[in-house]
């Protein structure tokens, strides 16, 4: 039997944060009592995180932490998928190594195992961050949220999943809005869900690539399928009786108000 979530921690030149990160979700798991394997992989660094990562593993053999190195640089989002699929737990979560998920956003987070199939942190203070990034965010998730029809009201933290549920979706082109899609396809196959305010710290090193042109291409691809998955979902199918009175589905998702 495998280990209740595997916490998958990503690495490209991280060397002054990544271990303070690995520190932070131990402390959480720990305090919770979770049984838990995290998974630190290496996308190619150019400076000695590995070695960082080595040495911290030789001094803590009691924390369970397995590093991955990768001989080329694959990226954020393809190796998400990759870890999902080396992981062994039956939840699944990714944490930036550069430590901006603060103790008691991850205690919280973790804290809602089993209550639904995925959870989802809402952001609602993002601490060092620009108002500009701020305010490009909530832009983001206003547009997701008109084009495709969801209620969600966060989609670029990162997510709670359950693994297999997160593997049926491979095929979600691994870019950045891949948070986005998912939510969307697993919510609206009808996945439970729970939102928890949260807040989060800006990256305590390093630079954001986040607004470089090839993730704006891949928004723009990203709105145009969730546009034909919604004009899709909205068509009659041949034959369909269409209810204009009402509906009768069941609302599936649930948000957790802030103390």
């Amino acid at each position: 039997m495998g280990p209740e979530i595997t916490i998958f921690i990503s690495c490209y030149n991280e060397r002054d944060s990544i271990v303070p990160t690995i520190e932070t979700v131990w402390r959480a798991l720990a305090a919770l009592r979770l049984d838990a394997e995290i998974l630190v992989i290496d996308d190619c660094s150019t400076d000695d995180s590995v070695a960082v990562v080595n040495a911290f593993i030789k001094q803590n053999p009691a924390i369970p932490v397995r590093l991955v190195s990768h001989a080329q640089n694959q990226g954020l989002a393809a190796t998400i998928f990759e870890v999902a699929r080396l992981g062994r737990g039956k939840y699944f979560w990714c944490v930036a190594g550069d430590n901006p998920v603060p103790e008691e956003t991850c205690t919280a987070l973790l804290g809602q195992l089993g209550q639904a199939d995925i959870i989802i942190p809402y952001v609602v203070a993002y601490a060092g961050r620009q108002a500009l990034r701020r305010a490009l965010s909530d832009s983001y998730g206003m547009l997701v949220r008109l084009v495709s029809g969801s209620r969600i009201r966060y989609f670029n933290g990162s997510s709670i999943y359950v693994r297999e549920q997160f593997l049926k979706h491979s095929n979600i082109p691994h870019g950045f809005g891949y948070s986005a899609e998912m939510l969307i396809a697993l919510t609206t196959e009808g996945a439970s869900y729970v939102e928890l305010p949260v807040h989060y710290n800006e990256r305590s090193s390093g630079k954001s690539h986040a607004l470089g042109w090839h993730n704006v291409f891949e928004i723009a691809g990203m709105f145009l399928r969730l546009l034909r998955g919604r004009l899709r979902a909205l068509a009659p199918r041949t034959g369909e009786k269409v209810n204009v009175g009402g509906t009768n589905g069941r609302v599936r998702g649930s948000r957790l108000a802030s103390e």
